[in-house]
């Protein structure tokens, strides 16, 4: 076995590594802070704003999980009719991409759950066992067929690849308002790696600049 004392060598971080690795939470912190000095010399407009709509939810903690695991392999099942034949012999969409691969059937079994019947694949037992205290939207869909810009879409609402729009953040805060005063109303942890288009699309306040 190897030496496991050299996993985590924190005891030797420099500080030029430091600074960089901290840098992204003081930004969230004098974002914050500056924000609300500034509105309260009147030079922004205050971000602590009541709610606009009768709530019951204080925040939001949203799990975008680009290209994870499928819907028809977790929590919505469809018909197996169409396993084994190609995309342009289904009926769907234009087939862009020119897919040439056979739609692959479901391979999980699926139980019903709760009061309300959901149905849960066999990944899921535990998650079962609570059903009937999730919400599952099943109402959902999108027109891109391409992963970019339909990462788009789902962050702001809207198509293609303009990214001036409002995303998710932002509207939860336009809805919910605020109790803090020193804080950002809502703060995007995202992967360095990701395109800064994308990048941007889940952090733009677009029209709704006041309460980012």
């Amino acid at each position: 076995m190897g030496d496991l004392s050299n996993i985590f060598p924190c005891g030797r971080i420099g500080r030029r590594d430091l600074f960089k690795s901290a840098a992204g939470f003081m930004g969230c912190f004098m974002g914050g802070a500056l924000g609300s000095m500034w509105a309260e010399d009147g030079h922004i407009p205050d971000v602590r704003i009541a709610p606009t709509l009768p709530v019951k939810a204080k925040s939001v903690i949203f799990l975008y999980m680009c290209g994870g695991v499928s819907h028809i392999d977790t929590f919505d099942p469809k018909d197996n009719k169409w396993a084994g034949k190609l995309i342009d012999a289904t009926g769907f969409g234009d087939n862009v991409a020119e897919m040439k691969r056979p739609v692959i059937p479901i391979l999980r079994t699926f139980t019903r759950y709760g009061k309300c019947g959901k149905l849960v694949s066999d990944w899921f037992p535990n998650i079962g066992g609570v059903a009937d205290e999730i919400a599952f939207v099943h109402s959902m869909w999108c027109n891109e067929g391409n992963h970019f810009p339909a990462v788009i879409e789902t962050q702001t609402g809207h198509r293609g690849r303009q990214f001036d729009h409002p995303c998710l953040g932002s509207w939860i805060s336009y809805a919910l308002g605020t109790a803090n005063k020193n804080l950002p109303t809502f703060v995007n942890i995202g992967r360095p790696s990701s395109p800064v288009q994308l990048r941007r699309s889940s952090i733009s306040d677009g029209r709704l600049h006041r309460f980012n």
